[in-house]
């Protein structure tokens, strides 16, 4: 998974949580191992801790929660293309407005960047459903 530099996540979220966001991202801290991703797991009948395709869940999971944000939310392409994500081309921490700062994980291409929703489905509108 390709991510965004320490300074990206330091200039958008301060140097604390940031920082803390950065090491989850970078794997220095497991994300299976956040409390948050933990009660998670314990509701679901398959543990998403031992997929490799719910990695990324559980990632956004824990960055959702260190940077305080409202919950993770997906953004949905015109049609499946995959069997594990179906529509979804990316997820997001959602912090309220569509331009406010975020995390977005691209699920099509395994990156994780900073930056808004909004800019993001501006510049690639027919990707994303209406």
């Amino acid at each position: 998974m390709r991510i965004p530099t320490h300074q990206r996540f330091v200039d958008a979220f301060g140097p604390e949580e940031g920082s803390i966001a950065y090491c989850y991202a970078k794997g220095w801290m497991d994300c299976r191992q956040h409390p948050a991703v933990e009660e998670w797991a314990r509701q679901c009948y398959h543990d998403p801790r031992e997929s490799s395709a719910a990695y990324a869940e559980c990632l956004m999971l824990a960055l959702d929660r260190i940077l305080e944000g409202a919950g993770v939310e997906a953004l949905r392409g015109r049609e499946p293309w995959d069997r594990y994500h179906g529509d979804v081309e990316a997820t997001y921490v959602n912090f309220g407005d569509t331009y406010d700062t975020t995390v977005i994980y691209d699920c099509r291409h395994d990156r994780l960047s900073v930056g808004s929703v909004g800019d993001l489905v501006e510049r690639a509108p027919r990707r994303f459903a209406a």
